[in-house]
């Protein structure tokens, strides 16, 4: 899901999108509110169903930095997510320039700022403690999840939450801004209005509240999926009435079983998913809807739960329990890759909990510096590089299944 300042909100009474240009929405205090933005209810088909925003960066302005306070100030105002938009960059070339500019606060600052900011960083996301910077992922995941069911009404409960554990934040060695790879949230919609307006109005309090400092959701891929109850119901209703007709054998069942757990091919592990794209559209379920749907339901059945309400989170597991569709889909592969040896970069990160306080204070301030501007993949420091190359390209990986479920 694509969110920054400029809007292409969905009009309720036609199929045209509205560009709505908003360059004062974001402001560097505590308090936003969305009512300068509203999210409306798209009458589009389901699938297209979600906020859509053009990727446009937002400028941070700048103060002279004279001071440790100076650079802390500066740093706080790094809260708010478009600042760091880097969605669009091929529609957008302006957007690396802006970037630049915001995090020019980092260039060329006087030395004796330096420790007190570090200092400060430490303090705020946990760093170079990786525990404890996941548990402050975490724990700014769950806040905000709760703030953005109140802030959407009182007739909104929580189902579920959470994420793939097998992720840096769930491996423990994350850096602060880091995402959470697969996360999810399933709510319960008492409150009488449209599923999606909920949905909608949900996501927009999450992204403009969440800080981007500890919690980065500025990755389309890993913005968390929202469902409520009553939509994946209805999913997977479809999905099931399709993985009936699919002729599976007591072998086939086994072998789709043992891939859940063992198979890190993407193609290999998404057989099922395969067969069932062969299927659609089908009632509205178009081939993209039902690959973001299974990302989505595998956290639910595999990922770890950060909260959940007990009941109604019960009767969702009985629901999904009984589904054909939710047992046998592996596009996401989590349960085989706790079979995966550790990344080599989360691997070098080990030494940072007992190295990073023996840099000086120049490399530690360096070292943080990549950390800030890797939110928005702007990081470019070769001596850090070690902890944030991966082995191989695993978007690609994953692209290729993609690709095939969406053919």
């Amino acid at each position: 899901m694509k969110i920054t300042l400029t809007n292409n909100i969905y009009n309720r009474n036609n199929n045209n999108i509205n560009n709505t240009r908003n360059n004062n929405y974001i402001k560097p205090h505590n308090k936003l509110t969305l009512s300068a933005d509203s999210f409306q209810l798209s009458t589009r088909p389901l699938q297209n169903n979600k906020i859509s925003f053009k990727g446009i960066t937002k400028e941070l302005g700048q103060i002279k930095i004279n001071s440790a306070f100076d650079l802390i100030e500066q740093w706080q105002k790094l809260r708010w997510a478009p600042y760091y938009e880097a969605l669009d960059d091929k529609v957008y070339p302006q957007n690396k320039e802006i970037r630049k500019i915001n995090f020019s606060f980092l260039d060329n600052v006087p030395d004796d700022c330096k420790k007190g900011f570090i200092d400060a960083f430490k303090e705020f996301t946990g760093f170079p403690n990786l525990q404890k910077v996941s548990k402050k992922i975490q724990e700014e995941y769950v806040n905000q999840v709760q703030s953005a069911a109140k802030k959407t009404s009182p007739f909104v409960n929580i189902v579920a939450a959470g994420f793939d554990p097998t992720s840096s934040v769930g491996m423990e060695r994350p850096f602060p801004g880091s995402d959470l790879d697969k996360a999810f949230v399933v709510l319960q919609n008492s409150s009488g209005r449209d599923d999606f307006q909920v949905i909608n109005e949900f996501k927009g309090h999450l992204w403009f509240n969440t800080d981007q400092r500890l919690l980065s959701l500025n990755n389309e891929n890993t913005f968390p999926e929202v469902y409520t109850t009553g939509v994946v119901h209805s999913i997977l209703d479809k999905l099931d009435a399709i993985a009936n007709r699919i002729n599976l054998s007591a072998d086939d069942k086994v072998r789709l079983l043992v891939a859940r757990t063992q198979e890190i091919d993407p193609l290999k592990g998404g057989v099922f998913n395969l067969e069932v794209v062969k299927h659609l559209p089908f009632q509205g379920i178009s081939k993209e809807q039902a690959k973001n749907f299974a990302y989505f339901i595998e956290s639910v059945r595999d990922g770890k739960l950060l909260l959940k309400k007990d009941n109604l989170y019960n009767d969702l597991l009985a629901r999904m329990n009984q589904s054909p569709f939710c047992i046998f889909s592996n596009v996401a592969q989590i349960g085989a890759k706790y079979t995966k040896p550790l990344k080599t970069k989360l691997v070098n990160r080990e030494e940072l909990t007992e190295n990073f306080d023996k840099m000086s204070i120049n490399e530690q301030f360096e070292m943080i510096k990549e950390i800030i501007k890797s939110v928005s993949n702007d990081h470019s420091n070769p001596i850090f590089d070690k902890y944030f190359r991966n082995d191989y390209d695993i978007g690609e990986s994953y692209n290729r299944l993609n690709r095939a479920l969406l053919g």
